[in-house]
Formats: structure tokens, sequence, C-alpha cells
């Protein structure tokens, strides 16, 4: 089959390509909007419509030009579905797989609970619209990525449902409260030192947070590290296995990926909907060990979370 792979996430699409072409597999991978783009002939302009708005909608005006029939794919596969799952989107989708989405072969695979991008009213009409197709749903039982003690302490941190099978068993998760940027700095070095010394390898530590590293919101903004620990990239989206530095990215960046080791720094909060939201998208990135840093005066929503915790 001609298969086409989408996602909004670049970071995704970089790592699913590279596999796909260890693998051999002829399969084409591309975020929605640089699909868009290459089939227009658009370039990004700065216009904050241009992504949900200017480019679709011109793909969309001129489809069966851009998408005719010979060109369509035989089988449509879109991850992170959560993300593309709005109305526009939609009916660039529509015109990219043979029989369309009522007739055609494609798939999606979506958490609500990642929804930080759009507005979760239009994601579940569209998602009715999609059953209305004659389309199976499955729930996803079993958690394959976390431990249990890294479930469950998001499960507590966020207070969103998990999956209800947690097979792996791990260590538990580590709290940190600092009361200042240089302090929480000197304390995310640390255990970067420890876990080095320890054995674990640079690929397997990546640090999150709702900032980039260089915003003055982040502890590691113009931060000197020492040479011991070595680099930390900021955005790596190319050697993802070197293990001549430690990545850095946002939450959003990372968002669909995982790391074998998380340290998420710079939280904010545990209360509003938005905080929940990413904090559940980060928690949910590590595989064996998770380490939190949040502010001190967060305190009291802290000790709630390990009271429920060591129930």
């Amino acid at each position: 089959y001609n298969v086409l792979y989408l996602c909004y996430n670049k970071l995704i699409a970089n790592y699913v390509r590279k596999n796909f072409e260890l693998e051999k597999q002829d399969i084409d991978v591309s975020t929605l909007h640089s699909f868009l783009m290459k089939k227009t002939g658009e370039t990004e302009i700065e216009d904050a419509k241009f992504f949900t708005d200017i480019l679709p909608n011109k793909f969309i005006d001129g489809i069966d030009e851009y998408m005719p029939d010979n060109e369509k794919y035989d089988v449509l596969v879109i991850d992170e579905g959560q993300d593309l799952m709005n109305t526009v989107s939609v009916l660039c989708l529509k015109g990219m797989v043979k029989g369309g989405l009522s007739k055609g072969r494609w798939t999606i695979y979506y958490d609500k609970n990642q929804n930080i991008f759009g507005k979760y009213e239009e994601l579940q009409d569209i998602y009715d619209e999609l059953e209305d197709y004659g389309a199976s749903c499955y729930e996803l039982s079993v958690n394959c990525r976390n431990t249990k003690q890294i479930a469950t302490g998001n499960w507590y941190a966020t207070n969103i449902k998990q999956a209800s099978i947690m097979k792996a068993d791990g260590e538990v998760v580590g709290y940190h409260k600092y009361d200042s940027k240089t302090a929480e700095k000197t304390d995310v070095l640390k255990l970067i030192r420890r876990l080095l010394s320890e054995g674990i390898s640079r690929n397997d530590i990546v640090i999150l947070s709702t900032y980039r590293m260089d915003n003055a919101n982040s502890c590691l903004y113009n931060a000197s590290i020492p040479s011991d620990i070595g680099e930390i990239r900021l955005n790596e989206f190319n050697k993802l296995d070197s293990d001549d530095f430690i990545r850095f990215y946002t939450v959003k960046a990372f968002k669909g990926l995982e790391a074998r080791v998380i340290l998420y720094i710079d939280i904010d909060g545990f209360e509003d909907d938005d905080e929940r939201l990413l904090n559940y998208v980060a928690m949910s990135r590590a595989r064996s060990l998770l380490e939190v840093f949040y502010r001190a005066d967060l305190e009291e929503r802290q000790k709630m979370m390990l009271n429920s915790y060591n129930l």
C-alpha cells in the first residue's frame, strides 16, 4: 500500500521517519503543515493565522489540483490525533486518502488528555463525526510506557485517569521543592551528576520544562554547565541516540515521545486545567524514572499529592 503517516509534532515526525528508514520501509512521513506547504508551495509567513487558517484553506480550495486521484494514498495513519482534530485539518485529511474519510482506509491514535492545543468541544464533535462513518473505536487499557509509580504519581498530581492495568514496577517518583531559580538549578545539576555517576547515559536523560532553556523563566537560563555534566542541548531533532549531550525540550515540543529518565523542572502549578494537562503530558513521558521540581510555595498541594500517593 501507498501509506502516509501524519502527525503535528516535527520531533515525532523526524523520529518515526528515521526508524522507517532503518527498517527500509517505504512510508511517507510528515507533519500535517509540512505536507501542506510541500503540496501548495507555500512558505511560512509571520502571521498568527498562517498554520490555523491561511495554509490549510489554500490546500482545501485547491485540493483537486494538489491531490489528484492518482496521488491520493491507499492508507492514512494519523498519530497524536488530538492535535489534528479540528474542522480545517479534517477537511484537509479527507482529500488525502482514497475514498475520503467516509470510505477510505485510515486510523487515528489519540489521547484526549493531551489536547493542549485545541478545544475539547471541537475535538469531541470531530470524533463523533468519525464514528458516524462506521469506524471501530478501541480504548487502551494497559499502560505500556510508565511504571506503576510514575503512572500513579501522575494520577495524583493531575487527577487525570490512567490506564487500568500498569504492569511494570519501578522506582518512586522524586519530588524536589525550590525557593529560587538558583537553588533549583543547583539541585537539577546535582541530580544529573548523581544519575551519571550511577551509570545512566546522557542520551537516556531528557529535561522538560514549560519554558525553553533560553527563556529567563527557566532555571537553566544562561547557566554555566560543569564539564563533567557536559552539554545540555535545546531542541535536538536529529542525534537522539547520542551520548555526547543531555537533551532539553519544552513539554509541548516533546509531546508524544518518551525517555528512560525525565527531569520535569520549573513547575508553576498543579491546579489550573492548562497546568494539569501540561503536567500530565510531561510526567507521562518517563519510562523508568521521573524527577519533579516545583516551587516551594506549592508545598500544600505537594503534601496532598504525597498523602494520596502513600494510601
